[in-house]
């Protein structure tokens, strides 16, 4: 009897190590889950595909087979391996951009004809910049276009050497200037109110005298009116002009640059600080689309090469929990093998010695089931060290799973990063156009779903222009980035503000009726009026307009924002230095 006390001993033992390996297995089946789900999150987004297997994944790790467990791992497989062929990804910042390019040439005087392609070419780049390696052609769409709009406004109903002779005279040595000119007289920019020449910052008089020197002759009476005309043309280009440049250098401080390409990303930085006419804008837009692709090729082989060894990591961990399954499989019918021999030859034993006759034969039939015992005891001891090989092998792996865990943490930083970058300004730090419109979204959705007031503002910094003329682009960056603080300090911290564009901003106010957006913003505007702006030493005054609207029913985001940019249309006409309100009916007040 001590014989079998040993055994059921050794049994207890056996199940206590079948238990602890059990545990030891369900953990480390737990960390491959929270690996797999990391690993899901810093990828979220990248392919509906891959999101889609490694969700359907995760359920199966939850519970499901072995078999159905590795079935769904070739399914991730073939995802990631696809995603590296196809790659599926909207660029609607790039297409925002390049649309706002699009919306300049809309400016130009050209047939309509041509302006409604153009539309129907704006209209389409979000589809055609669904994927970078459209980008080659829609670029030279876009240069084709551009020449043809060009072309068009380079031959209107009056010539350009019509024009000349009625008055206006260039140097013919300088072939550059005849160029510029050219342009000059071709531009329609926009329409300006009458006081935008009155201000509190005052262009220089020698460099006006010079300008004038340089630019003009003595004219007839007869000769004014096409001389004004021609003027007013130049005034327009200046505007047309800085616009373009401020929408490439937005687009061009968004560009992180490598050793390969940051000397030709400083050359078209120093152009667009330069100053462009329009030849040297058609190298320069040449010039960025070959840095985005090359950008784009770097960043897209970069991820290809990390997906790849995700890809391998995860064909790793299939056929390591292949070899666990199957493993813990032969542990389990092993220890149950063991456990209903050691139970059968228990209760044979019984019978046998209530029914032996004699201790010989009662001693042989002992012997006979201890053997039997033994052999199974030995095969469980066998299917044990198979066990604990495999223990060491994934102990390997779950070091490789913590190298792939810190580089999926890596990777979602990274992520997070890049689209902190992509929604905000680099200037003003403020979100950007891209943001605004995510924004505008969301509390559209939220003002049509319970019909609480929403107020849109459109806010733009007077006489911007005269600043950046008499004191620099640089003076007036950080007039920018002290408007965005002044601002963005004074409003709640439900509300949002976001730059649109050059010096131009959009705020939008939840739970805000027109009448409070109103109080708010012109104590806003006044703060500014009242704030101590010096450059070189010297005071200027500056200040802001603002337009206002409230969303109404069956609005668009779209129309009120339009509302509100009548609104600030509105009090530029009115002076500047106020703030305007606009309804739907189109009332001011």
């Amino acid at each position: 009897m001590t014989d079998s006390g040993g055994y059921r001993e050794k049994y207890r033992q056996a199940l206590d190590d079948q238990e602890r390996m059990e545990r030891q297995f369900n953990a480390q089946m737990d960390y491959m889950r929270k690996t797999l789900f990391d690993l899901g999150s810093a990828a979220h987004g990248l392919d509906k595909q891959i999101d889609a297997s490694l969700v359907n994944l995760r359920d199966k790790m939850r519970g499901a087979g072995a078999a159905q467990v590795i079935e769904q791992m070739e399914h991730v497989h073939r995802a990631v391996v696809q995603f590296e062929r196809i790659r599926d990804q909207e660029h609607a910042g790039a297409a925002e951009r390049l649309a706002k390019l699009v919306d300049q040439l809309l400016e130009l005087k050209i047939p309509e004809d041509l302006k409604t392609t153009l539309k129907s070419f704006r209209g389409s780049l979000k589809t055609k910049l669904a994927n970078y390696r459209a980008y080659p052609g829609v670029v030279e769409e876009f240069s084709d276009l551009q020449k043809l709009a060009f072309d068009a406004a380079a031959n209107p109903e009056q010539s350009f050497w019509q024009r000349i002779k009625s008055g206006r005279t260039i140097n013919k040595a300088d072939g550059k200037k005849k160029r510029e000119d050219l342009a000059l007289a071709i531009i329609e920019g926009e329409i300006v109110p009458p006081d935008v020449h009155t201000s509190e910052l005052e262009l220089s008089p020698d460099k006006d005298q010079q300008q004038i020197q340089q630019e003009t002759k003595p004219r007839t009476m007869a000769d004014n009116k096409q001389s004004i005309t021609l003027e007013d043309d130049e005034e327009s280009y200046t505007q047309v002009a800085e616009r373009i440049a401020d929408t490439l250098r937005e687009l061009v401080e968004k560009i992180e640059p490598n050793e390969v390409i940051k000397h030709r990303v400083d050359m078209v930085r120093a152009r667009i600080a330069r100053g462009m006419d329009w030849y040297v804008l058609a190298v320069t837009l040449e010039d960025i689309r070959d840095i985005l692709m090359q950008r784009y090729l770097e960043v897209d082989r970069e991820f290809s090469s990390y997906l790849k060894r995700v890809n391998d990591e995860l064909l790793s961990i299939s056929e390591a929990l292949g070899l666990a399954v199957s493993a813990e499989e032969k542990n389990t019918e092993a220890a149950n093998r063991l456990s209903d021999c050691v139970s059968e030859q228990m209760e044979m034993m019984k019978d046998t010695v209530a029914s032996s006759d004699t201790l010989e034969g009662l001693k042989q039939a002992v012997t006979d089931h201890l053997t039997a015992i033994h052999s199974a005891l030995g095969d469980y001891k066998s299917s044990r060290k198979e066990s604990l090989s495999l223990t060491d092998q994934l102990r390997t792996l779950l070091e490789r799973v913590h190298v792939i865990e810190s580089e999926s943490k890596k990777t979602k930083e990274l992520l997070e990063e890049e689209r902190h970058k992509a929604t905000h300004d680099t200037l003003t730090g403020l979100p950007n156009r891209e943001a605004y419109n995510e924004r505008a979204f969301h509390e559209y959705q939220r003002y049509k779903r319970y019909c609480r007031p929403l107020a849109l503002a459109v806010c733009d910094i007077d006489h911007f222009k005269k600043i950046n003329d008499s004191f620099g682009h640089q003076a007036g960056d950080k007039v920018l980035k002290l408007i965005a603080k002044v601002v963005q300090t004074r409003l709640r911290k439900v509300d949002f503000i976001a730059r649109y564009g050059g010096e131009e901003f959009v705020i939008l106010l939840p739970e805000t009726t027109v009448s409070q957006a109103h109080k708010v913003l012109d104590k806003i505007r006044a703060a500014v009026g009242k704030t101590p702006f010096r450059f070189k030493s010297s005071p200027v005054q500056i200040t802001i307009s603002f337009g206002i609207t409230e969303f109404e029913a069956e609005d668009a985001v779209e129309e009120a924002f339009e509302r509100a940019d009548n609104a600030l249309y509105t009090a530029k006409k009115k002076g500047r230095n106020c703030c305007v309100i606009e309804s739907g009916k189109g009332a001011v007040k």
